[in-house]
């Protein structure tokens, strides 16, 4: 009636009297978890075969989060990805609820701020939230957030599942370890990529130059040639 989703797996077989079937003879589990399961696996796989076609950063943060999102009981799903010239987590990417529970836009975070946030990262420490009072906090959400996970994405960022109340389950909290591993995968694949990017345009660059220098040599040796033939 509530329009609750639930999956069965039944067996049976015919219970015949004179050739009439009289019965069915079985079992009928309910198996909802374990499909339920199943699902976000699929999904965990669909994001990691898109993540190693991404291109940047933001398009991996994007397919994280909406991948989370649709995996998660959380309010707010969002990464923070850590900036060194500010020395601050900054929002990178965010569901919908994050706004909502930051009450406006999300902030940045950093040593300044009293942060769950800033301190799972610089601990490099994974933060379950349970009941937790965060009214003693100086970062976005204040005490809005009651119930959350906050996992660090390496030396990249964090990545963090919140809500004003209810629980984690250890079922999410597995797929988010699993999430964060490869988006931990992926940014390590674009940062290599674009170390990789920047060596070849160095190596380009350098080869240009050689190539002018090659150039203006021979210019010169062919002015030294046409100076030494010179009769007047």
């Amino acid at each position: 009636p509530d329009g609750t989703q639930r999956w069965v797996h039944t067996i049976g077989e015919p219970v015949l009297e004179d050739g009439t079937v009289v019965e069915i003879r079985g079992s009928v589990q309910d198996i909802t978890a374990q499909k339920q399961r199943e699902l976000a696996l699929e999904s965990l796989h669909d994001s990691a075969r898109g993540l190693l076609t991404t291109e940047s950063i933001d398009d991996a943060t994007r397919l994280i989060v909406d991948t989370a999102a649709s995996l998660l009981d959380q309010a707010a799903v969002g990464i923070y990805l850590y900036d060194e010239t500010t020395n601050l987590l900054e929002p990178a990417s965010m569901s919908p609820g994050f706004e909502a529970l930051c009450g406006g836009e999300p902030g940045a975070v950093g040593p300044g701020t009293e942060s769950f946030l800033w301190h799972a990262y610089v601990t490099g420490t994974q933060s379950v939230l349970e009941g937790v009072d965060t009214s003693g906090e100086s970062g976005p959400f204040v005490d809005a957030v009651d119930t959350g996970i906050v996992v660090p994405i390496g030396s990249y960022g964090v990545f963090a599942a919140l809500d004003e109340a209810g629980e984690i389950a250890e079922e999410d909290r597995s797929l988010v370890e699993t999430l964060v591993a490869t988006a931990a995968a992926a940014f390590e694949r674009l940062e290599s990529e674009a170390t990789l990017r920047e060596r070849e345009a160095e190596i380009e660059a350098q080869n240009d130059r050689l190539r002018r220098q090659i150039r203006a040599n021979e210019t010169i040796r062919s002015v030294d040639q046409t100076l030494i033939g010179a009769t007047d």
